[in-house]
């Protein structure tokens, strides 16, 4: 029984590497949410974000099985009868190994600009180029995306918050990417990458309009222009975008989160910004409450301090922006030690 038991095992380390593989994944992806959504409110209350990678996971699994066999006699007849002793045993031992992000790597990863061409090779591929730009663009062609944030208690009423014209850009943009008039070109030249913005250029039609606005607050004329990073243009053929870092970008997210009034009054949190537009929503949404959410509420939870954080599932603008968040992230990381990506070892045996 037991040969047969052992030798049906022999294979099991295939049998758990999908399942293994789906599980690590799933608790990788939420763990990613949730340290990064834990620090954008702590940047809202002042605190210090805190980044920990997962190195390594070794998930190892032994299935050990004994047997025996035995011969006594019968206390009845006296007569020698065998008998039989065995077992089996499962052991799953998973280890963790985890380090912080400091130094050189966090400023490769969370510290550093992106690039224009990270940013638009990402439209180039389909994600929604309004989103992006909120995100990642503190300012292009002179439009501001978000000024000076609120850093004192002093009245509102002089705070920069950005350009209207700015998001009025990126609608335009949005209109012209889902109507296909908007595309990009990349190059790698001897002086390092370079990224080129070309817009259809048409008489008829209702991009006609969206195209001549657009061409008219990036200040450029029909044909392709040169995306360059900085907040001024050194040619005619030419638009400066200045881009954010991770963390930038965590800090814009993080002064649009509705905290209680109570702690703006106690001075644990900063009063928060006016949007630039009437109507105009933050990309992400965090909501708050006295008391967690139910998970089928919450595409993303945490607890700070006496409080809950989260962003509501039915929210799917929010849920995507904070997706394209994470997807960026993990773009920023990129340009750092890719030695740090986590590996996961399944060793199993059977003994």
């Amino acid at each position: 029984m037991f040969v047969v038991l052992l030798g049906g095992c022999s294979s099991y380390g295939p049998l758990v590497l999908d399942r293994d593989r789906v599980d690590y994944g799933q608790a990788l992806s939420e763990s990613t949410k949730q340290q990064t959504l834990l620090n954008i409110v702590r940047i809202r209350y002042g605190d210090i974000p805190t980044f920990v990678n997962v190195d390594q996971i070794v998930s190892s699994y032994q299935l050990q099985g004994s047997g025996g066999v035995s011969v006594g006699p019968n206390p009845v007849t006296g007569f020698p009868v065998p008998s039989e002793t065995g077992g089996v045993s499962f052991t799953d031992r998973p280890t963790m190994t985890f380090s912080p992000v400091t130094g050189a790597l966090l400023e490769g990863s969370f510290v550093r600009p992106l690039s224009p061409r990270e940013v638009l090779i990402l439209a180039e591929n389909g994600m929604w180029i309004d989103v992006l730009f909120r995100l990642t663009v503190q300012s292009v062609a002179g439009l501001v995306n978000a000024g000076r944030l609120q850093t004192s208690f002093t009245s509102q009423d002089d705070l920069q918050v950005g350009s209207p014209e700015f998001f009025a850009l990126c609608a335009d943009l949005r209109t012209l990417q889902e109507g296909g008039a908007l595309s990009f070109r990349f190059t790698n030249g001897k002086d390092g990458p370079h990224v080129f913005l070309s817009i259809l250029n048409t008489r008829v039609g209702a991009l006609a309009a969206v195209a001549a606005r657009v061409r008219d607050r990036l200040g450029i004329g029909p044909g392709e222009v040169e995306v360059v990073y900085g907040r001024d243009a050194h040619g005619p053929h030419q638009v400066a975008m200045l881009t954010r870092s991770f963390i930038g970008m965590m800090t814009s997210v993080s002064a649009f989160i509705d905290v209680p009034d109570a702690d703006v009054e106690e001075h644990r949190a900063l009063p928060t910004p006016r949007n630039a537009t009437v109507g105009e929503r933050p990309v992400v949404i965090v909501r708050t409450s006295t008391s967690r959410p139910q998970s089928r509420y919450a595409a993303a939870a945490v607890p700070y301090r006496d409080r809950w954080f989260w962003i509501d599932d039915t929210d799917f603008e929010s849920k995507d922006a904070f997706r394209t968040l994470l997807l960026l992230m993990q773009l920023g990381e990129g340009g750092a030690d890719r030695t740090k990506a986590a590996v996961l070892t399944i060793p199993a045996s059977v003994q």
